[in-house]
């Protein structure tokens, strides 16, 4: 299924530096963002980040997943949360925890654009098949995953893009993941 997909470019940076202060143990809340980049439908580079995102999913929770469900520090995940017709507005959840086999619960990273009534902070179900992307800090504490962020980089600002590069890791996936 092809999803219109939106980011807010501004919330990236903003879970970005709060998985990393998350990592470091300060506390650090969702914030509201500021600008959207809509790539078209089907845009090709950001299927196949999603693809190979979910590729990796099991092992992404195998590796952020406690003995109860619960996500350690700095695990996140982009779901795909539908707004009516074949749209779904892409956003970052952390943290979130797993309920059932193929069941989650988890809170919005940032505010929602295009779901109503919802806000950074809040509560969301989703499941399995709504993820699109992940993220975790490593021990490097560099930021793994981010398929879909790194995507984005060549849409944004050279400011903004060199930010967000400087804390991706030279790979998606740990080199020890094979």
């Amino acid at each position: 299924m092809r999803w219109r997909t939106k980011v807010r470019l501004s919330a990236t940076l903003a879970l970005i530096g709060a998985t990393i202060l998350a990592n470091t143990g300060v506390d650090a809340s969702a914030e509201d963002a500021g600008p959207v980049v809509t790539l078209d439908a089907g845009h090709a580079a950001m299927s196949d980040a999603e693809a190979a995102a979910r590729r990796h999913l099991d092992q992404f929770l195998a590796h952020v997943l406690t003995e109860d469900g619960a996500t350690t520090l700095g695990a996140a995940v982009k779901i795909a949360v539908p707004t009516g017709g074949a749209h779904a507005e892409v956003i970052w959840v952390t943290p979130f925890a797993q309920t059932s086999e193929n069941g989650f619960l988890g809170v919005f990273a940032n505010a929602p654009v295009n779901i109503p009534d919802a806000s950074a902070g809040d509560a969301v179900m989703f499941e399995r098949s709504q993820v699109r992307d992940w993220s975790f800090v490593g021990t490097d504490t560099k930021l793994y995953g981010s398929f879909t962020t790194r995507v984005l980089l060549p849409h944004i600002g050279q400011e903004d893009a060199a930010q967000i590069a400087a804390v991706l890791s030279d790979l998606p996936v740990p080199s020890d993941w094979n």
